[in-house]
């Protein structure tokens, strides 16, 4: 696992955080991000649900993390957490908490404002992806192509340093930036292994289990 994790600055969350993980025994963590805007999302999740399924049996138990909102992907990434009974994380700006789906949260992450900024969503992204093990990619407008070019850093410094990256994997058919983001790694080329792009479980199982095996 990548030694990536909660940020430093707040050692009392981080402490709560290992502590958590390993009361649940989560030995990796699944992010999922996208707009939390999208509306049908009944053919991605019945994906994500067979393919966590598949994940399960190979690796065990793992961590959901999303932003945690009411609406959308985030939303999504929650359900399927609890239908599945996976433990299920969020990230989000602690003053949007009023936002936040916190009934189906196991462990909330709220990040604080930033010094001299006025801007709320957003302030999480730094946190939201410096996390997970693997990530995911619904749909996704402005503020979700923002999370994809941190994790896309966050793999440029993995690489420069000899560590693989984190693979950021785009549901086909899903819309907006997850069925545009290989138009855009043409003009900005990510190192190999940093995107994929799956229609089904089974190659969405393939990836992550083969990454998570590998990193054990």
């Amino acid at each position: 696992m990548n030694s990536e994790r909660i940020p430093d600055n707040n050692s009392d969350l981080s402490a709560e955080y290992q502590k958590f993980k390993e009361g649940k025994s989560i030995s990796h963590t699944l992010g999922v991000i996208g707009g939390s805007s999208e509306e049908d999302l009944s053919s991605q999740k019945n994906l994500l649900i067979e393919g966590c399924k598949l994940i399960q049996t190979k690796i065990g138990n793992f961590g959901i993390i999303s932003g945690g909102t009411r609406k959308g992907v985030p939303d999504l990434a929650l359900d399927i957490g609890r239908e599945l009974g996976i433990p299920t994380i969020g990230v989000f700006p602690q003053e949007k908490a009023k936002y936040v789906a916190s009934e189906k949260i196991d462990f909330a992450i709220p990040v604080p404002s930033q010094l001299l900024s006025q801007v709320t969503w957003g302030i999480e992204t730094s946190t939201l992806v410096s996390i997970p093990d693997v990530f995911i990619l619904i749909g996704g407008e402005w503020g979700t192509l923002t999370e994809v070019s941190m994790i896309m850093k966050r793999n440029n410094s993995l690489v420069r340093h000899g560590i693989p990256p984190v693979p950021l994997i785009s549901l086909a058919g899903s819309g907006k930036l997850a069925d545009s983001l290989e138009q855009i790694i043409q003009i900005f080329p990510t190192s190999p292994g940093s995107h994929f792009r799956v229609d089904n479980s089974n190659r969405l199982a393939e990836i992550v289990i083969k990454y998570l095996v590998e990193r054990r």
